[in-house]
Order: structure tokens, then sequence, then C-alpha cells
């Protein structure tokens, strides 16, 4: 009870049409985090905004030996701090996709709401240059 999970891999176009839907829903709020740069490999953290959970979502992307998917895995603690409700998805993707998580709920004095994640990964070159053509 309480826990909604959703996990999937979006092509650009998909995820377009998935964030114009959601921007046509009433009371849906959208909003970004910065881009970030950083080796395969390597973990990152972003800090989801107060009213959205105020909670750290940890990244970790190993690039593929093939040079164009990521092996990505996501740590997205849940609002109320409990271990057992943390988000762990993890999924392989190519170049340029889309990785979508839902979930988990979070309860506020407003009710309840649910969150969409959306971590679009760009494969660059040592001199910052785009993979993908």
């Amino acid at each position: 009870p309480g826990i909604f999970r959703l996990s999937g891999v979006l092509t650009d176009p998909q995820f377009q049409v998935v964030i114009r839907a959601l921007s046509q829903i009433k009371g849906a709020k959208l909003s970004s985090l910065p881009s970030l740069t950083m080796p395969s490999g390597a973990p990152a953290r972003f800090t989801l905004p107060k009213d959205q959970g105020d909670a750290d979502l940890s990244l970790r992307a190993i690039m593929g030996i093939d040079g164009y998917t990521l092996d990505m895995t996501v740590a997205i603690p849940s609002p109320d701090k409990n271990p057992a409700k943390q988000l762990n998805p993890s999924a392989t993707i190519w170049d340029g996709q889309t990785l979508m998580i839902g979930g988990p709920i979070i309860e506020d004095k407003k009710g309840n709401h649910s969150r969409l994640i959306f971590i679009t990964a760009n494969i660059i070159d040592p001199m910052g240059v785009p993979v993908k053509k």
C-alpha cells in the first residue's frame, strides 16, 4: 500500500508525446534539474526540490562496450525515509533515450501525489562532442 513503481525506456519522440500529455493535465507540475556531465561509472547525485519530495536521487551510468548503450542504476529514497520503499530501478538504454521512473507516492498536507522522473542520457566524447549524430 502506498507504493507505486513504474519504469520504462522512451525514444525522444515518445518522450515528447508524454511531456505534452502531462503538460495538459490540470494540476500537473513539470520541472527540470540541471544537466550533468559525468564519466562512465562515476556516481552522480541530484537533489529534488522540497515541493517534489526533497530527496537525493543517486545515478550511476556505465557505458556499454559498444559505445552506444548505457547501463543505468538509479536510487530514489522514499519520501518517508523508509528503506523498504526506496526505488532502485536499473535499465540498459541507447544513447539519446530517456529512462522513465514513476513513484514513490508523496504524501503531504495537500494529499497524495505521484511522481514521474525522466532521465535522458547523451554520450559525449572526451572533447564534449555528442557521439550520436
